[in-house]
């Protein structure tokens, strides 16, 4: 079992979004088991470098999802920046609602 709850109390201290920092979390145990690792290729065991993830982006206007791909990265910042951009390009409304955010806030 993943306990998540130090996860969670971190990643709203450093005001993350928690489902990436426990995507990155669960990624980055995920890649310390080597069992994890191994596929079945033909008739031959490979083991694979690192264990990436492609999940299921939802929150198109148009009521539709979209499928993802997050590398893992070690480094926490570089995962969530790439993660971060991955769903933008599923959901590009994300963008455009950020830069508004963002715009609001220069002029308030």
């Amino acid at each position: 079992m993943v306990d998540f709850t130090n996860t969670y109390h971190q990643s709203k201290d450093e005001k993350k979004s928690f489902f990436l920092y426990s995507v990155h979390f669960l990624l980055q145990c995920v890649n310390e088991v080597e069992a994890f690792k191994l596929r079945i290729e033909g008739e031959q065991v490979v083991k694979y470098d690192f264990i990436h993830l492609s999940p299921t982006i939802i929150g198109r206007e148009d009521g539709t999802f979209g499928f993802g791909f997050f590398e893992y990265d070690a480094d926490l910042e570089v995962f969530i920046q790439n993660a971060e951009k991955e769903i933008e390009r599923i959901v590009p409304q994300l963008l455009e609602k950020r830069l508004l955010q963002k715009l609001g806030e220069v002029f308030d």
